[in-house]
């Protein structure tokens, strides 16, 4: 395993939220990200790739998708047009294995509805073997969307830069869950892999040293971790991700557990510890209840960012021709939860409705 960069802390006040709404024209200049949760469109049963979404998942969460300065996913799916060689999936003996794969032919859709880029470090990356890893980076270099978190011959850990709006953009992707078990000592693996014991002791260091080195960057990290099915993060991650954060990262987007949890703004920075599903076949009515996470930064006089608004766009997941939808007033009182219990308590977030969206701003000073 590689070596990464430690860090010691500093503690920072945790912010709080406020009901009342700043005046857009009062703000400096800002940049609006947009996040969502897994994306899978093809699911392999009795050996034959069954598709889901339809021709076009993406059609009614579209327009959403493009209006962001910067929208991200994550794509818990390799893209190829070869048949994956099948693997025992690690600690699951006796069960079906679970194999993922996209068309090329849809990848054009991630562009066309204005996706900048993907979290690819998560633990189906693999599903298609190194030769998968490959035609996804192809793919997505063909079709002129930005990665993260893999790549077929070099260090899938380094950050990926890109520019948006003249808004330069660290995109930073680590999965703690792998489906083929812990690498053998000095393995080098096409995954941005850790365990997350690793991710603890070393992450902060990684986003301390791209801090420095770029201190200018909106710095969003992406962890594939958590629980499956659990609609509450772990105290563990809780400590990694506001050390994350403290170390200079401006966003925290978790996912893995396919459904929402718990949000919280920590100093000038957002953290989402699981953005749930985005396109995805799970059948469990909480698994279909999802959102898209829209973050406005504004860029602070010193430099840097600082996160100032949420707003959480409810989603629902539906049957296997059709892709997600934007979640009625009456759907979004379910859909919305796992955001409005314990962990926006704990937080000190305050949140309101407007319509079926939910919506969180800093106080102003």
């Amino acid at each position: 395993m590689r070596s990464l960069t430690t860090f010691l802390f500093v503690s920072l006040v945790l912010a709080v939220g406020c009901p009342r709404r700043a005046k857009a024209e009062d703000r400096p200049a800002t940049l609006t990200v947009l996040v969502g949760g897994d994306v899978m469109v093809g699911r392999y049963k009795r050996d034959k790739l069954r598709l889901h979404g339809g021709p076009d998942p993406f059609e009614e969460i579209g327009p959403l998708l493009e209006q962001a300065d910067v929208t991200l996913l994550n794509l818990e799916t390799p893209i190829a047009d070869h048949h994956p060689r099948r693997i025992r999936l690690h600690g699951k003996k006796n069960r079906s294995q679970v194999i993922f794969r996209m068309p090329t032919n849809l990848a054009p859709l991630l562009a066309r509805y204005g996706v900048d880029a993907l979290s690819l470090a998560n633990n189906h990356a693999e599903d298609a073997d190194g030769e998968g890893v490959q035609t996804t980076v192809a793919t997505l270099q063909q079709v002129g969307v930005e990665y993260a978190g893999a790549h077929p011959t070099e260090d899938p850990m380094p950050p990926r830069r890109f520019q948006r709006k003249g808004h330069w953009v660290s995109l930073m992707a680590v999965t703690t869950v792998r489906n083929r078990g812990e690498p053998r000592k000095n393995q080098a693996i096409p995954v941005a892999y850790r365990s997350f014991r690793a991710v603890s002791r070393d992450f902060p260091g990684l986003v301390k040293a791209q801090r420095k080195a770029y201190p200018n960057d909106l710095i969003v990290v992406s962890i594939h971790w958590g629980a499956e099915g659990s609609t509450k993060e772990v105290a563990g991650q809780r400590r990694v991700a506001r050390r994350i954060i403290e170390a200079g990262a401006d966003l925290v987007w978790g996912h893995h557990p396919h459904v929402l949890q718990g949000v919280e703004a920590h100093g000038d920075g957002m953290i989402l510890y699981s953005t749930g599903n985005c396109v995805f076949d799970m059948r469990d009515p909480v698994a279909r209840r999802s959102g898209l996470f829209e973050v406005t930064f504004v860029e602070k006089p010193e430099g840097g960012y600082r996160a100032q608004r949420l707003v959480v766009h409810p989603l629902m997941l539906r049957g296997r021709k059709v892709g997600p939808r934007l979640a009625t007033n009456e759907e979004a009182a379910e859909v919305l939860k796992p955001l409005m219990g314990r962990a926006a308590r704990r937080s000190g977030m305050t949140f309101e409705r407007d319509g079926a969206r939910l919506v969180w701003e800093r106080c102003e000073e």
